[in-house]
């Protein structure tokens, strides 16, 4: 490897980039560990740990499957997974420069030959031509489409839900599993909402109607959950929950706010200072694949 300060040294100029999206990911702990390279996140308000451990947990990656991570930032979730499972393939696709170059410096500074770096977005139209995976990581992506990426897209909420259910019945297309997770304003402008960010009920009847017109059979959906001794988890609603909020969804409704807490009566999001803990995280599998 080479000099640690040097690598620091270009880490750190391309993390803190200014951008959009600067400061954004936590760093993946064997970088910390092996350089001493930390940035400050405030976990309460946002952090890509409690959503790694759920992915650890529940939909991990099996030896020579090919997972897929969408929107990769800095690479949080695709670094790390390529360090921790050798015999699976990764291909991260990003289109920033700077989160690209953070990458690639991880990568060969660590020998992670078993990640594959794509400098690009991946579009509505890209999204059936991807190489057959068998995970897909999507999480805080889709609502950016109109914005960040695919901008001729209408700036109506029908023209948005047409376009979202087009980028995922092509994801569907190409994989078996996707962890997805997604806000609820339009490029992360709270002026902008598509759904009230607060508005847990409409939130999940969206996003799994979303889901389910694309071709999606929902496994798991989680919630984060704030402990008492100040750690965060996801943790699943009730699978009989879930089944009501899909079958409630195919008939265009949602479940009352107070069916929600009554069977979920450990949730309280409002302990959380911003929405980005609000956004539920859905495990999917595609219809009709292996369960």
């Amino acid at each position: 490897m080479r000099a640690a300060t040097d690598l620091i040294t270009e880490l750190r100029a391309l993390y803190f980039d200014g951008s959009k999206h600067t400061s954004y990911q936590n760093v993946p702990a064997f970088v910390e560990d092996a350089l001493g390279f930390q940035v400050s996140i405030d976990e309460c308000w946002r952090s890509d740990k409690p959503r790694y451990r759920y992915l650890l947990e529940h939909c991990p990656p099996q030896p020579g499957e090919h997972v897929i991570d969408i929107g990769a930032n800095t690479g949080y979730f695709a670094l790390s997974l390529a360090q921790r499972f050798t015999k699976c393939r990764f291909t991260a696709y990003e289109f920033h420069p700077q989160h690209v170059g953070f990458m690639r410096l991880v990568r060969i500074a660590f020998q992670l030959h078993n990640l594959e770096i794509e400098p690009k977005p991946v579009k509505v139209a890209d999204s059936h031509r991807l190489p057959p995976y068998d995970l897909v990581l999507f999480m805080n992506v889709l609502h950016h489409l109109g914005c960040d990426f695919d901008i001729d897209v209408g700036r109506s909420n029908d023209e948005f839900r047409e376009m979202a259910v087009a980028m995922l019945g092509g994801l569907r297309q190409a994989g078996n599993r996707m962890l997805f997770q997604m806000g609820t304003n339009r490029g992360g402008d709270k002026s902008n909402p598509i759904v009230d960010a607060r508005d847990e009920p409409r939130k999940l009847a969206y996003l799994t109607d979303l889901l389910l017109a694309a071709g999606w059979d929902i496994d798991h959906i989680a919630f984060a959950q704030k402990l008492p001794d100040g750690d965060i988890r996801f943790r699943n609603l009730p699978r009989t929950l879930i089944k009501e909020i899909c079958d409630r969804a195919r008939s265009s409704s949602a479940i009352t706010a107070k069916t929600l807490h009554a069977r979920a009566p450990w949730l309280d999001l409002d302990c959380f200072p911003g929405e980005f803990y609000r956004r539920p995280l859905i495990a999917c599998r595609a219809v009709g694949g292996p369960s």
